[in-house]
C-alpha cells in the first residue's frame, strides 16, 4: 500500500517530482527505461563491460529524504542520504524490493521498522523525529 504524507504532493513517477518541466521528466523516464533495458543480465545488446561515462549518468540510486513531522508550514528538506551501492541490497531487502529496476515509482514513507533496518544496513542513525521517504534518483 502506497503511503504519502498529507502535506506533500503525490507524483506518479519520481521524475515528475524531480524535474522542472514535463518534457524533462519524460526525457528522464526514457533514459531510465533505456538504462533498465541495457542493464538486463541476459541482454545480448550490451556485454558485461566496465561502466562508461554515459552509463554513470544513467545510473539510478536509492535516496532517503526527511521532513518535519506534522509541520504543514515548513516543507523544506531536513535530511537526505544517498544510499551507496554496497548498501543497496540490504536496503532493498528492508523495503521488500527485489531490485532497483523492479522497485515502485515515487517516494514512499518509511515505517519505523523500515527506517531502523535501513539505519542498521547503512551504519547510520536515521533521524526518528522526521518523516522519512525513500525513492529512486538518477
Amino acid at each position: 500500500m502506497k503511503e504519502h504524507h498529507p502535506r506533500f504532493q503525490s507524483f506518479s513517477c519520481v521524475w515528475d517530482a524531480l524535474e522542472d518541466t514535463p518534457q524533462n521528466a519524460a526525457n528522464m523516464r526514457l533514459l531510465a527505461k533505456l538504462r533498465r533495458t541495457l542493464s538486463r543480465e541476459n541482454s545480448p545488446i550490451r556485454p558485461a563491460t566496465p561502466m562508461g561515462e554515459a552509463d554513470r549518468k544513467l545510473q539510478m540510486f536509492l535516496w532517503i529524504s526527511g521532513f518535519l513531522k506534522g509541520d504543514d508550514e515548513d516543507d523544506t528538506l531536513k535530511y537526505e542520504l544517498t544510499v551507496g551501492p554496497k548498501f543497496e541490497p540490504a536496503v532493498l531487502a528492508a523495503m521488500g524490493w527485489k531490485s532497483l529496476d523492479e522497485s515502485p515509482d515515487g517516494e514512499w514513507l518509511l515505517t519505523l521498522d523500515q527506517a531502523q533496518k535501513i539505519g542498521i544496513a547503512v551504519n547510520e542513525q536515521l533521524p526518528a523525529e522526521l518523516d522519512l521517504f525513500i525513492g529512486i534518483r538518477g
